[in-house]
């Protein structure tokens, strides 16, 4: 194993360095099993499947290795699954080559590129799957979003994911130093990363969700504020029908059907929420209205102002607070489950934005 890191993983010495603060090449590795939840994201399993499509039709260039020597096709990448029963988007560690520079201000950090290992299903063997260079996906790295469960903050690119080091990783090289004794390794990346450095390379993030979820006509039975919503939103559509079949209502009845009585019988609620004085705020996107069981086109904010002029401000202000009877469904990209729905937006409103795993876990025990 060792000569098969040594082999793939050469640190590449830069010229012209700044005298002031000397970049020293690093390689780190990120674990897929000490990824945990909190961090909100996992880089060692979304970025072999952001750059999977890519490294196999030969957009996105496979190196044999960071000495760049050879490229790896993506016909051989397939043989290299199919001889060792794996996939390239299946990997248990992310090598990532990097440049670090220590200054009185904090820690600047290039990323360089990123190395694979795969693992054989069969017998547990490493072998190398290649090397790709930073500077060939950085656009797209700048430009993708990465997946991000409650606990991460909503739009966060790969490229800032990458550059926060909020996750878990472990120093395997610095300079011409190959790091076999732990202790030691933990020492060198804390001089760098310890203390509450500040990370000069990385992009302040701003704390976002995007919540998605619904209000029920069901729950609209005992919920008397949440039925008048519904009422008055029915009886909108029903006095202004050109706006219903402008909105999709065509696909639910015909327009020659003067007579057709709207129900509103659900509303999804698509919102993006912040934070102010530690208390959620939430500011809706857009709205799903469903009529008997069958979605209307979006309702987007820019629209809102139809209702607004026919003085339903008050039922706007309603969805807009997320009030009892809302259902949360998605909060970013993690999927809530429904028998966990109450439970979660009970947390998410009381302002656990970076604890739900944990709340969520302790609540089943």
């Amino acid at each position: 194993m060792k000569k098969l890191i040594q082999c793939c993983f050469i640190l590449i010495s830069i010229s012209g360095l700044s005298k002031a603060a000397p970049q020293i090449p690093a390689l780190i590795s990120l674990d897929l099993r000490k990824q945990h939840d909190s961090i909100g994201f996992n880089l060692v399993r979304s970025i072999p499947v952001l750059l999977n499509e890519g490294v196999h039709n030969g957009n996105i260039i496979l190196w044999d290795s960071p000495l760049k020597e050879k490229n790896i096709s993506g016909k051989f990448l397939r043989q290299l699954e199919l001889a060792n029963k794996t996939k390239f988007v299946d990997q248990q560690f992310l090598f990532i080559h990097e440049l670090w520079s220590n200054t009185k201000q904090g820690t600047n950090v290039v990323i360089i590129g990123f190395s694979f290992i795969g693992i054989n299903a069969i017998d547990s063997t490493r072998f190398n799957y290649g090397y790709v260079e930073m500077k060939s996906i950085e656009s797209l790295l700048q430009t993708s979003k990465i997946p991000v469960n409650i606990n991460g903050i909503f739009g966060t690119t790969y490229y800032d994911a990458l550059h926060q080091k909020s996750y878990p990783f472990t120093l395997l090289q610095l300079g011409n130093k190959y790091y076999t004794d732990a202790e030691l390794a933990e020492q060198n990346r804390l001089k760098y990363f310890g203390n509450g450095k500040v990370i000069l390379s990385s992009n302040p993030m701003v704390p976002v969700k995007k919540i998605s979820g619904y209000y029920d006509i069901k729950s609209a039975d005992t919920i008397s504020d949440l039925k008048t919503v519904m009422d008055e939103l029915s009886t909108y559509y029903n006095s202004h029908k050109e706006v219903f079949f402008n909105q999709g209502g065509s696909k639910i009845a015909s327009h020659l059907n003067t007579k057709y009585q709207v129900h509103i019988t659900r509303i999804d609620c698509i919102g993006i929420v912040t934070q102010s004085n530690n208390i959620p705020l939430v500011e809706n996107d857009a709205f799903i209205l469903y009529v008997n069981g069958i979605a209307l086109d979006t309702v987007y904010k820019s629209m809102l102002s139809l209702w607004i002029d026919d003085g339903m401000q008050a039922s706007i202000n309603y969805l807009n607070s997320y009030h009892e009877g809302f259902f949360p469904k998605y909060i970013n990209d993690q999927l809530i489950e429904t028998k966990d729905a109450s439970f979660s937006w009970a947390a998410f409103t009381q302002n656990h934005w970076n604890t739900f795993s944990e709340l969520l876990q302790n609540s089943k025990q």
